[in-house]
């Protein structure tokens, strides 16, 4: 099962580790969307590691947010909101039909085979 996690921030958020670890333990096909500048922070083998930068169009750089607060966390509001463009992005260019984007600092405990089973049997759409 491939799960997609994205981090498009300048700080590495070291709970992402741990989610990581998590979700090699059920056998999962992590694929970190994450910032050119924090790529080297990652250590974890075994994931696919890609660089968000790659996977920006004219989608991600022409949205924008009215009245928010560009210092808060980061500019948590607008990469939060950005984060479901390049995951389009990246899921169209490499022809990821099935997967699971979950947050960074969620931990799952089974494996997601069973859940995509149940889900791909009947009418119902992830989105």
């Amino acid at each position: 099962m491939d799960i997609i996690l994205i981090h498009t921030g300048t700080e590495y958020p070291h709970y992402i580790n741990d989610c990581i670890l998590q979700l090699k333990k059920y056998k999962h096909n992590v694929h970190l969307i994450i910032s050119k500048c924090l790529i080297n922070m990652v250590t974890i083998d075994d994931i696919k590691k890609v660089i968000a930068e790659d996977y920006i169009d004219d989608k991600f750089n022409s949205f924008d947010i009215k009245n928010y607060d560009k210092n808060f966390r980061d500019g948590f509001w607008l990469s939060t909101s950005n984060r479901f463009f390049l995951l389009n992005t990246y899921t169209t260019k490499n022809k990821i039909l099935n997967f699971f984007h979950i947050e960074n600092d969620n931990l799952l405990f089974t494996n997601l085979v069973e859940v995509e089973k149940l889900l791909s049997g009947g009418v119902h759409e992830m989105s």
